[in-house]
């Protein structure tokens, strides 16, 4: 009974102690942790390069459960921060960047920065902003049985920010949201009616389905002059979407045809095959806009905000985009026949297949669009002036590989343009091996690789004796071993009369036999030196290579390795002249 007894107390007390850790590590996964300055200062860095390189590198902060409190976070971005109970008590938010969904969990009460006034002339903090949306998401996902529906009417949150916050049936009438973010905020049934939406940006994704009825902010004009409101303009965006998802059974095409929509809010607006020709669209918003197939011939989008806008297969024939910004948008196909491209900005936009033919001196600015996407593939219609123009910047710039870009580009297009034994035999000479000089290093890649298919043919001959042997074995019909051997050749070893060797008795011509391994190394070793058989004075790369040789001789070939050697000659001959030719010099610039 005692024994029994000692065994129960002593195995209560190993659970205890292995229980024990867990306990304390759960209790400190609880528990904030503090982060010093130094510490806080690396993970912002770290955060920082992980946006601006788009999670390639870097890392994401990581800020779930951290003591934060008094932090100087002064116009520091935390987009995507994970801050989930995060405590920024009394922290520094001004102009600091954040989403809301990824601040609700966290407390910032006393946390300095924005803050606004309700109805009742109450000021409205950062804190109460954020219970407020806390308690709206809670009764928009319990169907109104929790939470509380946000009633922000006449509230003045000019300057908020409410990126990506759920507003979505909220009551926002009569609300001063003057110059507030509300980027990729839902805003779907919500009533904004008479609200203030002057400067505010918005997406229109999230908000088509609002009430905009009587909001300020933007106005613009018809064609036929009469105005324009947030809420036609809502409207318009409505049923042109609608008309796209029903095929065009439903709702109507927006045509928009010499509207006056300046510095308009089209932000994330689906304009996919609408019709703006002629349209003013003076410094719009067309962030993130789709314009696939639009029709903007004649538009006016000078200053216009066309980041990551898709304009694919879009017509922006004689368009004006002086000074526009086009950083990170898709212009697959795009139509730039006589478009007014000076001063526009192309970074990392994706221009394949597009039409390039713009007005005459009427550049893109240089340093942007030589860092846009497939520029090589960009093509004309009816003169290369636009492309040869840009490319004569580039070289004025120095920026040698773009140059050499548009020269493929160009010779590419020339080529299509050809017939088919021209086509076939341009595209055989100068783009398979060095696509006009954009690959300088493939006709180098090509010279090796011609030199290891010949030297396995070399192997093939010199072993043909395996072969026959092979085929003798399995019965098959052989011809005479020596007339094979007569027909395909043999290598010699050619000592020249002043020659110096050590071997008094070693003949001037004998045959070069080779088993197993050196029969490898035979072949390789003679592709060699077919390759660089041909010079030109005294630049003749074989005569070197003879050069490392112990013995003072020539290897020569008979029958068809011979004939082989002489092909492998001439074309690696080619290949070295090009190699030298486009790595040195711009021979197709003017061809």
């Amino acid at each position: 009974m005692r024994r029994a007894t000692s065994f129960s107390v002593g195995l209560l007390i190993a659970i205890g102690f292995a229980v024990a850790p867990v306990a304390a590590t759960r209790g400190q996964d609880t528990e904030t942790v503090r982060h010093k300055p130094n510490d806080l200062a690396r993970t912002l860095e770290q955060h920082k390069r992980w946006l601006d390189s788009h999670h390639k590198e870097g890392r994401r902060a990581v800020l779930r459960d951290a003591d934060l409190r008094g932090a100087d976070l002064h116009k520091v971005d935390l987009r995507m921060a994970d801050l989930h109970n995060a405590d920024l008590r009394g922290a520094n938010l001004t102009d600091t960047i954040f989403d809301w969904p990824d601040m609700l969990e966290a407390n910032l009460r006393g946390a300095k920065g924005w803050s606004g006034m309700l109805a009742n002339k109450n000021i409205f903090t950062l804190e109460d902003l954020r219970v407020t949306l806390h308690a709206h998401l809670k009764w928009l996902e319990s169907h109104h049985t929790e939470g509380a529906k946000a009633d922000l009417s006449e509230a003045n949150l000019r300057g908020a920010n409410l990126s990506k916050a759920d507003l979505s049936e909220a009551d926002l009438r009569g609300t001063n949201m003057r110059g507030a973010n509300l980027s990729e905020a839902d805003l779907s049934e919500a009533d904004l009616r008479e609200a203030n939406l002057q400067d505010a940006t918005f997406d229109w994704p999230g908000t088509l389905e609002a009430d905009l009825r009587g909001a300020k902010g933007w106005s613009g004009k018809l064609a036929t002059k009469r105005i324009v409101s947030l809420e036609d303009l809502r409207m318009t965006l409505h049923a042109h979407l609608k008309w796209l998802e029903t095929h065009c059974a439903e709702g109507a095409a927006a045509d928009l045809t010499g509207a006056d929509l300046s510095r308009a809010n089209l932000r994330g607006g689906n304009l996919t095959k609408a019709v703006l020709r002629g349209t003013n669209l003076f410094e719009a918003n067309l962030f993130r806009a789709n314009l696939r197939q639009a029709n903007l011939s004649g538009a006016n989008l000078s200053g216009a905000n066309l980041r990551q806008a898709d304009l694919s297969m879009a017509d922006l024939s004689e368009a004006n985009l002086t000074g526009a910004i086009l950083n990170d948008a898709i212009l697959n196909e795009t139509v730039l026949i006589g478009t007014d491209l000076t001063g526009a900005l192309f970074f990392d936009a994706d221009v394949f297949h597009a039409l390039y033919e713009p007005k005459p001196e009427k550049l893109p600015e240089i340093y942007g669009i030589a860092y846009a996407k497939h520029i090589d593939e960009m093509n004309y219609i009816l003169t290369p002036y636009g492309l040869v123009e840009l490319r004569q910047a580039f070289k004025d710039g120095g920026l040698r590989k773009q140059e050499r870009e548009l020269t493929y580009a160009i010779k590419h297009a020339e080529r299509l343009r050809s017939g088919f034994l021209e086509s076939s035999l341009l595209y055989a000479m100068f783009e398979f091996t060095c696509k006009y000089g954009l690959a300088p290093f493939r006709p180098l890649v090509l010279l090796f690789v011609v030199m290891a298919f010949f030297a396995v043919l070399y192997i093939i001959v010199l072993r043909i004796d395996v072969l026959l042997s092979l085929m003798k074995k399995l019965r098959l019909p052989v011809c005479n071993p020596t007339c094979v051997e007569g027909r395909l050749g043999r290598i010699w070893k050619v000592r020249q009369e002043d020659s110096i060797h050590e071997d008094k008795n070693a003949r001037a011509v004998e045959r070069v036999f080779a088993k197993g391994l050196k029969v490898i190394l035979l072949g390789l070793y003679f592709s060699l030196q077919s390759a660089f058989y041909m010079g030109w004075r005294d630049f003749n790369v074989g005569n070197w290579i003879a050069r490392i040789q112990r013995e003072e001789y020539s290897l020569k070939a008979t029958g068809l390795i011979r004939t082989l050697s002489g092909i492998q000659s001439l074309i690696s001959l080619y290949l070295l002249v090009l190699f030298l030719l486009t790595y040195f010099g711009r021979p197709f610039d003017n061809l």
